[in-house]
This record gives C-alpha cells, structure tokens and sequence, in this order.
C-alpha cells in the first residue's frame, strides 16, 4: 500500500506539470532545443568582426543607395527530434562601431551603442538544403539588450524575447534568421558567430544586399549564436498525463 501511495503520488506531479504548461504561465515549462550562445566567438583584440550583417535599414540609405532596405539577412539551420513548440529566444550581436584599436568603421559619425533596435525573427522552411518559405516571422519593439562585460568595449550585446508560438515538426529541418532593425546610418549591426561548428556543407547562409548587384547568396559552414527554447507542442501534454494514467491504472489492477 505504501508503493501504491508513493506511485500515486509521483504520478499527481507528473499530471500537475503536464496540465501546469498548458495554462497561461506556460514559460515556466520552457526547455533549451538549440544553444549555440554558450560557445559564440568574440573576437580577438584588432582581429575584426566575427559575425555577419543581418541588418534592415529603416533610414531609407539602403534603398537609395542599392535599391534594398536590408544590408544582409543570416539564416541558420536547425532540426529538432520531436515537436516543440518555440516560445522565446536569445542572440548575441555585434555594433559596427569602433573597434578596440581605435579604428573607425564607416567615419566617427555612427551613432554609439547601446541602440535597443527593434528585430524581425524569421523561421524559413529547407528548399533544397537552403532557406526557402518564409513561414512565420515576428517583430520584435525591444529585445532586452545587455552588455557583455569586457569584449570589444561594449559592442557586444545579448538579447532574448518571447514570440508568440511557432511550432515544428520533428525531423523537419528548419532556417531562423534574427535581422536588427533601425538606421543603417546610425551604426552597422552582425549577428555573431558561434565556435560551434555546424554540421553538413552550407549549414549557414547570408544574403547580402549592400554589394550593389542585387543581392548575393554565401554559404558558410558554421553556427551563428542562437538559443530556441521551447514547449511541447500544446496536444502532447494531455496524451502524455492519458497514458500514464492508464500505466497507473494497469500497474493499480495487477496488484
């Protein structure tokens, strides 16, 4: 009987949790799918940018100046081992700015972070093992921007956001693209690389648009520094308490 009250037991809290992610405060119940910010690649003293422009410009300078509002968009591949649904994120990124050496990029006009810009997250679905559909997309006023302490004075920012549900299928490979958006006369913004390497040929992507010819297409063979979080997808968690209800059941029967 003793076993009997410990299982029930054990079983109340199982249901709670499942039953608890369906309700309104599911963020409580939010797990990491992707982190690729734990091993992103600041880079070192004098050595230049390590990461890619993924970048709208809300000034008017880019479609003036090459006929495209967006300087680069970076586009990074993941897929996951069952459903989920993803409910927030967060990426590092990288000002234009001034370097550590003193260098200007650009002349001293641009604007000193920190901006606070405004972001698109976009996921995209696999055409041919490259971004295809677009799928859903977000926009996001504030995306809580922190300093990361002692990299390149300041220029590099974490960010993190709630969205409001995108949900994926599992074993269906998937493209997110974080684009910042606001003047590009203001300063230049990349999002950063990971120095985890990503696995397969072009398991990245960026296309350029500032090069003047249209826009370009570039393969690159690594990570970029994302964290999808996420829930399971809403359906799975009432089957989840229903079957270990009935292994309750069958295991209260045969004794």
């Amino acid at each position: 009987m003793k076993v009997g009250r410990v299982m029930l037991r054990k079983f109340q809290v199982v249901v709670c949790f499942a039953f608890c992610c369906l309700a309104s405060n599911a963020a409580k119940c939010e797990v990491i799918v992707v982190d690729q910010i734990g091993s992103f690649a600041p880079e070192t003293a004098g050595s230049g940018l390590t990461g890619n422009y993924s970048h709208y410009d809300t000034s008017g300078f880019g479609v003036t100046n090459w006929g495209n509002p967006i300087v680069g968009q970076v586009f990074d591949n993941f897929t996951l081992s069952q459903d989920w649904t993803i409910t927030s994120l967060g990426w590092v990124g990288q000002y234009e700015g001034l370097f550590s050496d003193g260098d200007p990029i650009n002349g001293d006009s641009l604007t000193p972070p920190p901006l606070n810009p405004a972001f698109r997250v976009s996921f995209y679905s696999d055409q041919a093992g490259e971004p295809g559909a677009l799928l859903q997309s977000f926009n996001i006023a504030s995306a809580n921007e922190m300093s990361i302490p002692g990299l390149e004075a300041g220029f590099y920012y974490e960010y993190s956001s709630p969205i409001s549900g995108f949900d994926v299928t599992a074993g269906t490979p998937y493209w997110v693209s974080v684009m910042a958006e606001f003047s590009f006369e203001e300063n230049g913004w990349f999002l950063a690389h990971s120095a985890l390497g990503d696995t397969g040929v072009d398991a990245s992507f960026q296309d350029y648009y500032a090069d003047g010819n249209g826009g370009t297409r570039f393969a690159d063979d690594r990570s970029y520094a994302i964290r999808l979080n996420a829930v399971p997808e809403p359906g799975a968690l009432p089957l989840i308490a229903g079957l270990l209800g009935m292994v309750y059941t069958r295991r209260r029967q045969s004794r």
